[in-house]
C-alpha cells in the first residue's frame, strides 16, 4: 500500500519540513529603538469599510436575466444600482 506522498525517500520522510519560504538564518525581528519607538502612533481606527448609520438588510430575490444582464453590463456596483431604483420606485408611491 502506497502512502502520501510516495516518491519520498525513508530519509526525507524523517526530516521535519520547514516552509520553503520561513526565514531560516536567526531572528529576523529586532528591538526598537527610541526613535523608532517615539514614532509610533497608536491605531485611531480599525481597518477596513466604515460601518454605515442604516446597514442594509440581506435578502435573496429572483430576477429576469435581462435585468441581472443590464446591471451588470454597467461594471461593478450593480446591486446598489438596482436598490437606488428601487428606492425611487417606493418615493415615488
Amino acid at each position: 500500500m502506497l502512502r502520501w506522498p510516495a516518491f519520498h525517500t525513508p530519509e526525507q520522510r524523517g526530516r521535519r519540513r520547514t516552509h520553503p519560504r520561513r526565514y531560516r538564518g536567526g531572528s529576523r525581528h529586532h528591538e526598537l529603538t527610541d526613535e523608532e519607538l517615539s514614532k509610533l502612533r497608536p491605531l485611531t481606527r480599525l481597518p477596513g469599510r466604515p460601518k454605515a448609520d442604516a446597514t442594509k438588510q440581506p435578502v435573496s430575490i429572483r430576477l429576469s436575466p435581462e435585468v441581472v444582464d443590464y446591471f451588470k453590463a454597467e461594471g461593478p456596483g450593480w446591486q446598489t444600482r438596482i436598490d437606488a431604483v428601487l428606492r425611487e420606485y417606493v418615493a415615488s408611491r
